[in-house]
């Protein structure tokens, strides 16, 4: 008996199974596969050799696309890491004694507590924001920038702080300042050195210049007098 070869099986004109294959991969109109041509071997070495390549350091180690002088030195955060662990330190002694446990039975030290509260908080946002140009056209300019942001969102938080922070920081510091002043003359007198620089400070606000005096000394003294009074509350 003669075999005949039968054709394959055709749905409309298309090869049987054609529309499995349709189902993944789409019509062979809406889903063309087209072969991508390769460049001649001479093209390729030519757009290699021209194309951008990472640094490579003296350790012939390539480097990242990063430029180091992008990132902060390290160094610049050692005063914040310092000086933000001290205030904690502080804070907590503080938080210890704001306990109904350890309150004081006279109302005066518990107002004066009150107030050492509120000078600790004011350092602690303050030192976050100590860096920075310290101008006085800078910090008009920082003025008006957390004016914008606290009337167009009704909102303030750290970041906008931070990017107001030449403004800001005066804010905070000014804050700590005010209260040891009134700490002082009305609550627990501190010492002639704390209260002479109290006074220097306040009184050279009044004073616009150049620039500020240094931000991270003012924070310090007012850091000093803050701890020395806590610690003539809690002894006496």
């Amino acid at each position: 008996m003669q075999h005949v070869r039968v054709a394959p099986a055709q749905f409309h004109g298309r090869p049987r199974n054609a529309h499995i294959a349709d189902s993944f991969l789409g019509s062979s109109a809406e889903c063309r596969l087209t072969h991508r041509p390769t460049r001649p071997r001479a093209k390729r070495r030519a757009l290699l050799a021209t194309a951008p390549r990472a640094p490579v350091g003296s350790d012939g180690r390539h480097r990242t696309q990063m430029s180091e002088e992008k990132l902060t030195d390290p160094r610049e955060f050692e005063w914040l890491v310092d000086s933000r662990a001290r205030i904690h330190r502080l804070l907590l002694d503080l938080y210890s004694r704001t306990l109904p446990s350890t309150s004081f039975e006279s109302a005066k030290k518990e107002l004066a507590l009150q107030l050492l509260v509120a000078i600790g908080f004011s350092l602690w946002r303050a030192a976050f924001l100590a860096d920075g140009e310290r101008t006085w056209p800078k910090m008009r300019v920082d003025q008006a920038k957390f004016l914008e942001s606290l009337v167009r969102d009704n909102a303030i938080g750290y970041t906008q702080d931070r990017a107001s922070r030449c403004w800001t920081f005066g804010y905070y510091l000014n804050n700590a300042y005010l209260r040891l002043s009134y700490l002082h003359g009305s609550l627990l007198p501190l010492t002639a050195d704390h209260a002479n620089r109290i006074n220097a400070f306040l009184t050279d606000q009044f004073t616009p210049r150049d620039s500020e005096p240094n931000a991270k000394v003012a924070w310090e003294h007012a850091y000093e007098a803050t701890r020395d009074a806590f610690r003539e509350l809690s002894s006496s």
